[in-house]
């Protein structure tokens, strides 16, 4: 069924009021069409995987245009971070302001970007629509570790997923990233140590997708193990805290990080379940996580769900 581009327009033009994405209700706000393109579907789903598919479309969608593009778009529906003010009049004024441009001439940008957005939708074999839904596998076993003992940041990803239907036969991971504010996707490598090769990777304005080829078609309920080695460039400081958003459901997760024995935190604390909305104001001073003799702190976490942050924050020793 062709996409009816006008009632596109119209839904976008509605959701990007007030809150934008972060608008309470986001279930009653997205219409058929935006669900369509974003694959949510008809059937009910919980607001918090709404908000956080169309985020995903709406990122996918801008990441192959101009900076300028991407910013036209997700500042309007309050997916930047710098800009995530109540009122869309606000986020068009930050836009106004960062371009040196007036309110009016903003306005114009920031419609002009919707409709590109739009006439890319009603081509998605060109664009960066979503190939492969979400409900296609979900993850048994996450382990992760983080090697912060040797000049260079490094961590481990081992996965075990389980596939919900047959011929699962490729994958997209959100890479987390425990990085600096300074530290950009270029300065971080990718590798698969086993169980998968990478097709490609896309650098989307504040994450890294990694797509997989696994060596053969799954079949429904079968399990799959494969691991990704991440680091980043030698000497590059990464942020005190490793944050997991799960995009399917998972299981359970072990997080294990490993300091030098010169280097070891003040404090380690853990954070479960932190709903995103929540989580730039949050006090991740949860349950404190203890050192062993081999100055690894470990913490598991079980049935993950997509729209949390899961993760360990520590206090470097001064």
């Amino acid at each position: 069924m062709a996409l009816d581009e006008r009632l596109l327009m119209t839904e976008l033009t509605k959701l990007r009021k007030g809150r934008g994405v972060y608008s309470a209700g986001i279930d009653e706000l997205v219409g058929p069409t935006l669900r369509s393109v974003c694959g949510i579907g008809v059937n009910p789903v919980d607001e918090t995987v709404i908000r956080h598919m169309v985020i995903d479309w709406l990122e996918r969608s801008v990441s192959g245009l101009p900076a300028d593009v991407q910013l036209a778009v997700t500042v309007p529906f309050a997916i930047h971070t710098d800009a995530r003010y109540p009122r869309l009049t606000d986020r068009i004024g930050w836009l106004a302001e960062r371009w040196s441009r007036d309110p009016r001439t903003a306005r114009r940008r920031v419609d002009d970007a919707l409709r590109r957005l739009v006439q890319a939708a009603q081509h998605p074999a060109n664009s960066n629509v979503r190939k492969h839904p979400r409900d296609t596998w979900h993850v048994a076993e996450f382990d992760v570790l983080i090697r912060l003992d040797s000049p260079t940041p490094t961590w481990f990803e081992h996965r075990t997923i389980v596939s919900d239907r047959d011929d699962v036969d490729q994958l997209e991971l959100s890479v987390a990233l425990p990085r600096s504010q300074g530290c950009g996707f270029n300065d971080l490598d990718v590798t698969v140590m086993h169980g998968a090769a990478i097709d490609t990777t896309e650098r989307l304005p504040r994450r890294l997708v990694v797509h997989l080829r696994l060596p053969h078609p799954l079949r429904l309920g079968e399990q799959h193990n494969f691991a990704l080695r991440v680091h980043a460039r030698k000497d590059q400081a990464i942020r005190s805290e490793y944050v997991y958003w799960p995009d399917q459901r998972c299981e359970r997760l072990t997080l294990r990080v490993r300091f030098g024995p010169s280097d070891t935190p003040v404090a380690i604390h853990r954070f479960d379940a932190v709903h995103h909305l929540d989580f730039e104001d949050a006090d991740l001073g949860g349950a404190p996580v203890s050192l062993d003799d081999t100055c690894e702190a470990t913490s598991a976490f079980i049935d993950l769900r997509p729209g949390f942050g899961y993760g360990v924050h520590w206090q470097p020793a001064d």
